[in-house]
């Protein structure tokens, strides 16, 4: 029945820009290979396919729809997801300037940091898988149900005001979730481009998150957010406790070829509690050896990790383009963990993507 549900909404979805006038898009992901553990191998394949719907009539309304559902052997899961479902909109504000409204299910950026973002205090400050990422490029695209406004302030100076409510509460017919703001500044200087801070607390007063973060572009792009969770009952302790620190530094290097600019990208990002005396370190590394061929590696690394001594996440990528729209890749991945002895596994995976 859930196959089936999965099925229409997404023929739905397809159907709806001949009514409504909009763009579709989407992909279709498949991979499959090796998985070593504890000396043994098993065959895992995984597909997924997602669909992608944006309004174009309007500058001023805008909505987006996007649903996947994916399929997992060696296991057998499957599921349906709505990602994203909501409508932007502006609203006549000071003078010439506009409000923007959203409301619906939608991703939202606070702080920085392309895999860690201590400010990400809506989300957190470490995304949820690594393995997607290390395909996809990107690692944080987490979105909640919210109402969201973005006002301007002065030349320069902004701010957001958001309410994520608890659905399940709600259907409930009780009232749960959290709301807060945030302040941003651009002050239009590459040292500091960037600087923001805010705050995000739960309906009934049981937690505090605050934050502030900047960037800006020196010799290399550099980020740097802070943040902690206060929760009244023991204040001064969990404050400690939940303080985090994440650091960013970035650098793209065009290399020239005897008949084009190769592309050498580097990613090196932190994050640090220093009361729970953890630490966890990304590094990435990208090249595009031509147009259509890239390779890549991703490093990530927590010392300690709860109760493991140190572990390790390591990939190494190749990709292929042979056509618009299509990528083709092989993806080798080893996890290491240590508590007193090291415990190794991997994996060896072929990956194709298309896109429309």
């Amino acid at each position: 029945m859930k196959k089936l549900i999965a099925l229409l909404l997404l023929s739905c979805i397809a159907v709806m820009p001949v009514i409504a006038g909009a763009d579709l898009s989407g992909n279709l992901n498949f991979s499959t290979g090796a998985f070593f553990s504890g000396g043994t191998t098993r065959w895992v394949s995984s597909s997924l396919a997602r669909v992608s719907l944006a309004t174009t009539g309007s500058s001023s309304v805008k909505g987006a729809l996007s649903a996947s559902y994916g399929i997992q052997s060696q296991g057998t899961s499957s599921g349906f997801s709505l990602e994203k479902a909501y409508v932007r909109f502006r609203l006549p504000w000071f003078g010439d300037s506009t409000l923007k409204m959203t409301v619906g299910k939608s991703p939202v950026s606070w702080g920085y940091g392309t895999y860690f973002n201590a400010g990400d205090i809506v989300f957190g400050a470490t995304p949820n898988d690594i393995s997607g990422g290390v395909q996809s490029g990107e690692y944080r695209t987490s979105t909640a149900w919210m109402v969201l406004a973005s006002l301007p302030l002065h030349e320069g100076v902004s701010a957001d005001v958001i309410v994520l409510p608890d659905l399940d509460a709600l259907v409930g017919g009780g009232v749960a979730g959290r709301l807060g703001g945030r302040f941003i500044w651009n002050p239009g200087w590459r040292p500091l481009d960037a600087l923001e801070f805010g705050y995000l607390g739960s309906v009934d007063g049981a937690s505090h998150a605050v934050y502030a973060a900047f960037d800006g572009t020196l010799w290399f792009d550099y980020n740097l957010s802070v943040s902690t969770t206060i929760v009244p009952t023991r204040a001064v302790a969990s404050a400690k406790d939940n303080f985090k620190l994440s650091l960013g530094l970035s650098k793209v290097f065009n290399i020239p070829t005897d008949t084009r600019y190769m592309p050498f990208s580097l990613r090196l990002e932190g994050l640090y509690a220093p009361f729970a005396t953890t630490f966890s370190g990304f590094f990435s590394m990208d090249v595009g050896i031509s147009d259509s061929i890239g390779v890549g590696a991703v490093l990530l690394c927590d010392v300690p990790s709860s109760d493991i001594a140190c572990a390790l996440t390591a990939f190494l990528t190749c990709s292929y383009r042979p056509v618009a729209g299509l990528a083709l890749g092989l993806q080798g991945g080893v996890v290491a963990s240590k508590t007193t002895e090291w415990n190794v596994s991997g994996a060896l995976m072929f990956t194709c993507r298309y896109s429309f």
